[in-house]
């Protein structure tokens, strides 16, 4: 279990293979790279792992970072360009560092020669609630004599918290922000596990109530304006529910009032 404890969960080394031979000054011009069509603004890196982490956030906390392989091309013996969506893990935190720091270059590393499960968890479109770390060790996790693969406890149960959340319609942004209230460094205990059930409660509670609202009240008026049931002109004539903003607001209204009765109880 401590081997696929050691494999799933990121974590940092004072020393590493890639550190053996360290060059103050490379040159990307002698990489085996080829321009691949004419015209190109220069020879393309095959898989480079980009690597950044979100403005404000810890070196420490590995889980945190963001790998991607990016579209990599040398422009000379200390200089390459990186093309990346905007929607990628990439952009997202050059955008939040240009907005905090107008005009400062923007800290990348790049990685070549990855393993495979790391170079497959840059590529795959996990969860941003999964750090792509974690993935390239669900990918390598461990096997037994029987080639049985294994993983860690804690691994299980996160990747098992974010189906079962995603699963009752919580958004990936709820899920990202609970599961960053467990540690990183260590298995998440009974206590940690409580404690996010506890901050969890309300959100949980709300989603019940308006679930049951649904279930209750969807054959009659909820107030979003379609004014198409027999009803609707007496329970919103002339949608003047509209007037208290968007969406079915005899549900939004009615799960309000039963969370304020359960709070009230």
């Amino acid at each position: 279990m401590l081997k696929a404890a050691l494999s799933t969960r990121p974590k940092i080394l004072r020393r590493a293979p890639v550190q053996e031979i360290v060059t103050e000054a490379p040159d990307l011009t002698s990489l085996p790279v080829q321009t691949c069509w004419p015209g190109d603004a220069g020879p393309l890196i095959t898989w480079p792992v980009v690597l950044t982490r979100p403005h404000g956030s810890e070196a420490s906390a590995v889980g945190r970072y963001n790998a991607g392989v990016y579209r990599a091309q040398v422009l000379g013996k200390d200089q390459l360009i990186l093309r990346w969506l905007a929607h990628r893990g990439g952009a997202l935190d050059f955008r939040e560092h240009k907005r905090a720091h107008p005009g400062q270059p923007f800290p990348v590393s790049v990685v070549l020669g990855c393993d495979p499960a790391t170079i497959l968890g840059a590529v795959t479109p996990v969860p941003d609630t999964l750090s792509e770390y974690q993935f390239a060790g669900l990918l390598r996790g461990s096997r037994t004599e029987g080639n049985q693969r294994r993983y860690a406890k804690e691994t299980l149960r996160r990747v098992a918290f974010i189906r079962i959340a995603q699963g009752v319609g919580l958004s990936l942004d709820d899920v990202r922000a609970a599961l960053a209230t467990l540690p990183e460094q260590r298995t998440p205990t009974p206590a940690d596990w409580a404690r996010l059930s506890r901050a969890w409660k309300p959100l949980i509670e709300a989603r019940i109530a308006s679930l049951a609202a649904l279930r209750d009240q969807l054959d009659s008026c909820i107030g979003c304006g379609c004014l198409s049931l027999t009803d609707c002109p007496l329970r919103n004539g002339e949608d003047r529910l509209g007037t208290q903003g968007p969406g079915p607001r005899v549900l939004i209204t009615d799960a309000e009032r039963r969370q304020r009765r359960k709070r009230q109880g």
